[in-house]
C-alpha cells in the first residue's frame, strides 16, 4: 500500500478460532497418516507410502510445535499454512486417495495467509482503499467524516455505516494532526459544489 498518502495499521484479533481450526485439522491428520502409516507398513505395496505417511507426521507435528512455541517468543503470528499443504499432499496421494479433503486443506493452506494479514487502509487523494480480499475502496463522496483521534480511527460514511477501529501502533501527535488535516481537506472538497 505504498502508493497512498497515508497507510493506516489496525489492530487484529487474536486469531485464537482461526489458529483452534487449524491445529484441530492438523491433528486430524496428523492422527490419519500414522495410522495408515502402521497399517500399511507390513504392505509391499504401500510400504513406501507408509514412510511417507510417517514423515508428513513428523514435519506436521515439527511445525506445530515452531508455531505453537517458538512464534510467539519471537514475536510472529503463527501460521500453519506449511503444514495444512503437507498435509494437503498426504490426503490426495494413495493410499488415502481423498481428494476433496485434500481440496480442503489446500484451500485453508491458502485463505490463512490472508485472514492473518494486517488490516491496511490507505488513504490518498481519491479516498480511502481497505486491503480486504477484494479491496474495498470508497472515495471521499462517500464519507461523512474522518477522524483519528487517541489512536482510534473513526470512519464516518454517509450509508451511516461506522468503521472504528484501534491502531496497531500509537500514533504520535503531528501525524495524527496532519492526517485528520488531510481528511478534513478532501472531505470539503468532495462537499463542495461542482465548478461549471
Amino acid at each position: 500500500m505504498s502508493r497512498y498518502n497515508y497507510v493506516i495499521t489496525v489492530k487484529q484479533p487474536d486469531y485464537k478460532s482461526a489458529n483452534a481450526i487449524s491445529l484441530l485439522m492438523l491433528m486430524l491428520a496428523v492422527a490419519v497418516f500414522i495410522y495408515t502409516a502402521w497399517v500399511h507398513w507390513p504392505s509391499r505395496v504401500y510400504h513406501n507410502a507408509a514412510i511417507l505417511y510417517a514423515i508428513f507426521s513428523g514435519i506436521i507435528l515439527l511445525w506445530c510445535i515452531y508455531s505453537l512455541a517458538f512464534a510467539p517468543k519471537l514475536k510472529r503470528v503463527p501460521y500453519y499454512r506449511l503444514g495444512l499443504a503437507v498435509a494437503a499432499v498426504g490426503w490426495f496421494i494413495e493410499p488415502l486417495n481423498n481428494y476433496w479433503i485434500g481440496a480442503l486443506y489446500a484451500i485453508a493452506a491458502l485463505i490463512e495467509r490472508q485472514v492473518k494479514f494486517p488490516a491496511e487502509i490507505g488513504i490518498d487523494d481519491n479516498g480511502i482503499v481497505f486491503n480486504s480480499l477484494p479491496a474495498k475502496a470508497f472515495t471521499w463522496n462517500e464519507i461523512d467524516n474522518m477522524l483519528l483521534k487517541d489512536n482510534i480511527i473513526t470512519i464516518d460514511f454517509k450509508n451511516n455505516k461506522i468503521y472504528q477501529k484501534e491502531t496497531e501502533a500509537d500514533v504520535n501527535a503531528a501525524l495524527e494532526k496532519e492526517l485528520n488535516a488531510f481528511c478534513n481537506r478532501k472531505l470539503s472538497e468532495a462537499a463542495a459544489p461542482a465548478s461549471v
